[in-house]
């Protein structure tokens, strides 16, 4: 099974990519505006922002489970783009 973690390089996000990248036959993909390669050994690592469509549906090819971990700090974005929060 091919899981995607959509910001998977925060504090819950990578948690679960190095528990899934140690207990899977399949490495894990992290989908994040801010790739980190080399957090985890086993996780493939693509940069895309959550917010754009286009780049987030092209990671997410192929992938049969999408997990979504992505997190605003500003809380004030969702008043102002609740679409994309």
């Amino acid at each position: 099974m091919r899981v995607a973690i959509i910001g998977g390089t925060g504090f819950i996000g990578s948690a679960l990519a190095a528990r899934i990248a140690g207990n899977a036959s399949d490495r894990p993909t992290v989908i994040s505006r801010g790739a980190k390669p080399g957090l985890h050994q086993g996780v493939v690592h693509l940069r895309a922002d959550a917010s754009n469509v286009r780049k987030l549906t092209a990671a997410l090819r192929g992938c049969d489970v999408a997990v979504h971990c992505v997190w605003t700090t500003t809380p004030w974005s969702s008043d102002q783009r609740p679409a994309v929060d």
